[in-house]
């Protein structure tokens, strides 16, 4: 449970793919690669923290408190077992340390990285937009880590007695002077009275607070617009193609800006602005708050947090500091008039958008069953374009059963559970204990509900299966179509762009499109000769060489060096704020070095390109996107029940398997059990 393996929603991937090899490229794009290599270190830490605390059991309750009266009166036998019981509770207090460390280390760097980003402002007038989209993993990692922290109590459990049993032995200790200091900062730590919740976060609000230079308000509201608009993208029920696609494949990614978007906004709340103004998100509509509780969190008022945990907006909110003076009437309102719309949302059953959902995946599988089985033919194009939407399927038909269970774990049963079994519900295993979890889980579903929970399911572990089952014909196709897109644009198309960036003397632009030529170009031909000053040579005299560097097609999958580089140089050439875009006069998009056409080329291949790791990692992306496990993870309920295990009628892919089976003839039977079985 607390492996630290690299997975792309980890970001660790990074240096699975060399990313740090990054020498030739110049100190600008050096730097920024350190930046985005230390970011990623943090989400992957923080993400092994995630897992240790939600995995955290304790073992205060767990170990004899009192001895027997013999050994009780024996000093001696009395002395060794305290001992015992301070080693054995130092292992764990020792992890919290470690956490607590974690968290003063992403407090500093939080602020570090923001005054970095900064003086991005200076040389590309754009903040590069792979690290906000870090940063906004960063702090959702934090949100996370707080979450759990504040619900987890078995931490304090284990503190408070390793705490007693250490000052029953200290004087017997010879580092009893550091482990008092300890003792007192870990104690701060978990009990801190001016940050009893959301630690780590209102600890960075405390730091930005005392910053007066306004520095710091510019950036936050780049990074709210980024999840403004991936938050529009998946309310937005168009489908859309891989060119003009910003909808992340799995739940956990898409929910991810949405989740950060009301802390940003905790954080940017009363910080100076560049005039020396108290920011009021409230009341400027700089920062569309309005707009955005009225589009995103009136529909969005639970949102998935991780494995059966969700997080609440409007509790959110209130940590705001202009909350109480400016806001709690405009989102008490809000909040209080939504249920019935947000009802709509999440609600499975009578919704055109899940049974749109089904059929879209349904009919993707049968268009891949058609070519694959039958052996038809298809484009490479076509197929790359294929298995994007049917990812895209697999994503929205899992996202929907998140979505939906997610909601129910914030809105339980609410009646008697005699009412329940008034309706045909047994009571098999319910006891006072875990009665809460029950009113979650068993009692609080509807036979439709459950038909159609079982019938996404389905769906996506179909899905799934023919595409594993063709992997290696497709992942073939996938390779050779991303580098012939990326060697076609750099080697057919940027020539001309690079040459007319030199004729007009754009010595920027020319500087970062030979860097894109140096590090993605695949020189296969003419023995790996680079053709280096071709394009300042006149036209006669470039036809010369134009035969040596004919590029051939290749099975060579592009490193995520590679695809990060392409994707930051092509997003600082075409942004409006770069010199490529601008004519001599400063009017921005009456350049005459790049048509529409070059624009337009370059703007379809950072959008396609997004998605390359994904399409890259194949087996595994389709493993994340058909990973159900979240519908029996329990540990956050059996900290709350106080419970080590719940019976298995309490686990939901058993409770969908019972109804499988006592509902005649609905289902069949066989395969839709064996997809819920892979949940667990």
């Amino acid at each position: 449970m607390c492996s630290s393996a690299a997975t792309q929603g980890s970001a660790e991937y990074a240096y699975k793919m060399h990313l740090d090899s990054r020498m030739g490229l110049g100190k600008e794009i050096e730097s920024f690669f350190d930046t985005l290599v230390e970011l990623n270190q943090y989400i992957a830490r923080g993400e092994y923290y995630i897992k240790m605390l939600y995995s955290y059991r304790g073992i205060s309750k767990r170990v004899p408190l009192k001895l027997d009266e013999d050994d009780q009166s024996d000093p001696a036998r009395l002395s060794k077992y305290r001992h015992s019981l301070f080693l054995l509770l130092r292992t764990e207090v020792l992890k919290v340390k470690d956490l607590m460390l974690f968290c003063e280390n992403c407090i500093a760097f939080f602020e570090r990285i923001l005054d970095n980003l900064y003086s991005y402002q200076d040389r590309y007038v754009t903040y590069p937009q792979e690290i906000l989209l870090g940063i906004i993993h960063f702090v959702d990692t934090i949100v996370k880590i707080d979450a759990l922290k504040d619900v987890k109590t078995c931490l304090k459990n284990d503190f408070a007695l390793y705490k007693r049993t250490f000052f029953l032995i200290k004087n017997r200790l010879e580092e009893a002077g550091e482990l008092s200091n300890e003792v007192n900062k870990i104690q701060m730590f978990l009990s801190n009275p001016m940050h009893q919740k959301h630690y780590v976060l209102t600890m960075i609000k405390d730091v930005l607070m005392q910053r007066k230079d306004g520095i710091h308000e510019s950036i936050l509201s780049e990074i709210v617009a980024m999840c403004m608009d991936k938050a529009n993208a998946l309310l937005d029920s168009k489908d859309s193609t891989i060119e003009n696609s910003v909808l992340d494949f799995s739940c956990d990614q898409r929910y991810c800006p949405i989740r950060v978007l009301p802390h940003i906004y905790v954080l940017l709340d009363g910080l100076t602005s560049k005039d020396g103004i108290s920011v009021n998100i409230f009341q400027d509509q700089k920062y569309n708050f309005n707009k955005v509780l009225d589009t995103v969190f009136k529909t969005l008022p639970v949102i998935p947090l991780m494995f059966e945990m969700v997080i609440q907006v409007h509790p959110t909110i209130k940590l705001c500091v202009n909350y109480m003076a400016s806001g709690s009437k405009l989102c008490s309102k809000v909040f209080k008039r939504n249920n019935k719309y947000s009802k709509q949302y999440y609600s499975l059953v009578s919704n055109d958008v899940v049974n749109r959902a089904i059929d879209q995946a349904n009919s993707k599988r049968l268009v891949l069953e058609s070519y694959m089985i039958d052996g038809k033919t298809r484009r490479r194009e076509e197929l790359f374009a294929d298995i994007f939407e049917a990812f895209q399927c697999m994503g929205n038909t899992s996202t929907l059963v998140l979505t939906h269970i997610a909601w129910k774990y914030a809105n339980p049963f609410a009646d008697n559970l005699n009412s329940a079994v008034k309706t045909g519900e047994s009571t098999f295993g319910v006891n006072a204990n875990n009665r809460e979890y029950a009113r979650c889980v068993r009692y609080n579903y509807s036979k439709q509900e459950k038909d159609i929970i079982i019938n996404l399911i389905g769906t996506t572990k179909k899905l799934a299966s023919i595409l594993n089952d063709h992997e290696v014909r497709i992942r073939v196709e996938i390779r050779k179509h991303i580098h012939g897109l990326m060697q076609n644009f750099v080697q057919n198309l940027l020539p001309p762009m690079l040459r007319k960036a030199y004729k007009a003397k754009k010595m920027e632009s020319v500087e970062l499109m030979l860097k894109l030529r140096r590090i993605v170009c695949d020189w296969n031909g003419n023995n790996m000769e680079e053709p280096n000053d071709v394009y300042k040579l006149k036209r006669k005299d470039r036809k010369k060489h134009e035969h040596k560097f004919v590029w051939k097609e290749r099975l060579a999958t592009p490193s995520l060096t590679q695809i990060i580089v392409l994707r930051h140089i092509l997003g600082a050439l075409f942004h409006q704020s770069s010199e490529s875009m601008k004519s001599d006069q400063g009017v921005v998009f009456k350049s005459s070095l790049f048509t529409k056409g070059d624009v337009s080329e370059m703007e379809k291949l950072y959008n396609v390109s997004k998605y390359f790791y994904d399409m890259l990692t194949y087996r595994d992306t389709i493993k994340r996107l058909s990973n159900f496990s979240q519908l029996w993870y329990r540990e956050f309920y059996l900290e709350i029940c106080k419970e080590s295990q719940f019976p298995i009628a309490l686990s939901m892919p058993w409770i969908l398997v019972e109804h499988i089976i006592f509902t005649d003839g609905k289902f069949p039977t066989g395969c839709d059990i064996i997809f819920l079985w892979t949940c667990y």
